[in-house]
């Protein structure tokens, strides 16, 4: 694994480089420094996670585009349309490059610029990562909270199922896994819902003994 001064520099031998510094780069390097290291989602969700924004450089078929986003504002501006790209042109985007932007100008922003949930939806839903993201992975339960606008989100039924699960008692990945099928649908979704501030996760510790009595 390259070190983090190879990846500050751009001379990590694996996947994409960044020339980000400080903790955001730390956060990201553990992704950077990987054989997928091509996934954009990560690094968009560390860029959320640092409320900093980035500019980062994607390949898409034989081109390179500019995407810039700053979460500070919500809003991102790109190139290319992301957001009416064909799915599978969606999933070919590839990350090369990423590095600190300075603070979004939302009054000169150009035309295909937009808010940033909805690229951090689809990127999480159709983009090429369908693993769960660490922070909200291990023994951990979900549930939904209040303020998810259910009616501004299209799901297929599988999906909508484990919504409303969601929207009851904390649940288990293994519990949600009953529910659907697909175990790479179920982690885009909790995926989504984290960049889209709707999911609350409860890291699971150690039980307790009832009676500390009982241990002297």
């Amino acid at each position: 694994m390259e070190d983090d001064a190879a990846l500050l520099t751009g001379e990590a031998s694996l996947g994409a480089r960044s020339t980000l510094s400080g903790a955001l780069q730390r956060d990201v390097a553990r992704f950077l420094a990987s054989p997928g290291s091509g996934e954009l989602l990560p690094v968009m969700a560390a860029s959320v996670r640092h409320s900093r924004p980035i500019r980062a450089i994607l390949a898409h078929d034989d081109y390179e585009v500019c995407l810039t986003l700053d979460p500070r504002v919500q809003l991102f501006d790109c190139d290319l349309d992301l957001l009416s790209l064909e799915e599978s042109q969606f999933k070919a985007l590839h990350l090369q490059c990423v590095d600190d932007a300075n603070e979004f100008d939302s009054h000169r922003r150009s035309p295909r610029a937009g808010r940033l949930a909805k690229l951090l939806w689809r990127v999480a839903m159709e983009g090429n990562r369908d693993e769960i993201l660490p922070e909200i992975g291990g023994p951990v339960t979900y549930r939904i909270s209040g303020g998810f606008r259910r009616d501004l989100v299209a799901l297929p039924l599988g999906l909508e199922r484990i919504v409303a699960r969601l929207c009851g008692p904390p649940a288990t990945l293994q519990e949600l896994r009953q529910i659907v099928g697909s175990a790479p649908l179920l982690q885009r979704l909790l995926n989504a819902l984290y960049l889209d501030s709707a999911l609350i996760v409860t890291r699971a510790g150690p039980k307790r003994p009832r009676n500390l009595a009982r241990l002297l």
